[in-house]
C-alpha cells in the first residue's frame, strides 16, 4: 500500500506543478470523485484528500481540482491568481496529505 500512495502522491504533485475553474463545494467533490482516475488510490484516500483540502482557500482547491481535470488553461490562470505563500503551501498539501490518507 506505500508505494501505492507514494506513487499516487508523486502523480497529484506532478500533475499540479505542470500546472493546474470551479467553486469551493464543487471542488471539493471533484477532488473526492476524481483523484482516484488519476492516481488509482481508494475512495477512502480521494475522500479524506478532499475533507483535508477543505482547509484550504477557495482557489487552492480549485487549482488542485483544475489539474484533476486536466483543466490546463484554467489551471494556469488560477495559478496567476494564487500567491507565492499559497502556491507553497498547496505544493506541500499535495506532497504530503495523499500519502497521509493513503496510509489511513
Amino acid at each position: 500500500m506505500r508505494m501505492s500512495a507514494q506513487i499516487g502522491s508523486s502523480a497529484l504533485a506532478a500533475a499540479l506543478l505542470a500546472g493546474p475553474s470551479l467553486a469551493a463545494p464543487e471542488d471539493l467533490k471533484v477532488i473526492a470523485e476524481r483523484c482516484g482516475d488519476k492516481t488509482g488510490m481508494t475512495k477512502s484516500a480521494c475522500a479524506c484528500i478532499a475533507e483535508k483540502a477543505a482547509a484550504l482557500k477557495d482557489r487552492q482547491q480549485a487549482m488542485i481540482a483544475a489539474m484533476l481535470l486536466q483543466d490546463v488553461k484554467g489551471g494556469s490562470k488560477i495559478q496567476l491568481d494564487l500567491s507565492m505563500d499559497e502556491l507553497a503551501e498547496t505544493g506541500q498539501f499535495m506532497a504530503s496529505v495523499p500519502m497521509e490518507c493513503a496510509n489511513g
